[in-house]
């Protein structure tokens, strides 16, 4: 993660003067995901206030016997719209109606994650999570690949190696 760019949009948010109806839905909307949860299932949500405060909060309820890992989370100027529409794109995978969890694969939460930022993000807001091209060493294919909170595993899209 890009701490810089984290603190700058937070810092961004903050700024606004909350009088104007526009500065209160600018937020973020975030992938967390809970360790003792053997499947991968995500909660995606939105926040005002900054991911990790939200992160906080979930994981020091009693009901929760592991906190919360941040996986992704994206700076937007229309929060819950963006949350709606992130939502949306992953309803196949919600694991019931009336929650925000989903048990989806990394890849499709990112890619619908990105697409919100796409629409309800602009130049002013950095994103905490960068991108990187990485060089496949098996047949040399450029894989375009995210950071997230997770280590995990990724294959050439080419070849199917590891990088």
């Amino acid at each position: 993660m890009n701490e810089e760019n984290y603190w700058f949009s937070v810092n961004q948010f903050a700024s606004l003067d909350k009088r104007y109806k526009g500065a209160k839905d600018g937020g973020w909307v975030y992938a967390f995901r809970n360790p003792n949860h053997k499947q991968m299932m995500f909660k995606i949500g939105e926040t005002a206030r900054p991911p990790f405060q939200r992160l906080q909060e979930l994981s020091s309820t009693t009901g929760v016997p592991i906190p919360y890992q941040a996986v992704y989370f994206i700076a937007v100027r229309q929060r819950k719209a963006a949350e709606r529409y992130v939502h949306g794109l992953l309803d196949q995978y919600r694991v019931s109606q009336n929650k925000e969890f989903f048990l989806a694969p990394l890849r499709d939460v990112l890619a619908a994650m990105d697409k919100a930022v796409a629409i309800y993000s602009d130049m002013l807001l950095r994103q905490p999570f960068e991108s990187e091209i990485i060089v496949c060493k098996s047949c040399q294919a450029q894989n375009r690949v995210r950071q997230t909170g997770l280590t995990v595993r990724i294959r050439c899209g080419e070849c199917g190696a590891y990088l």
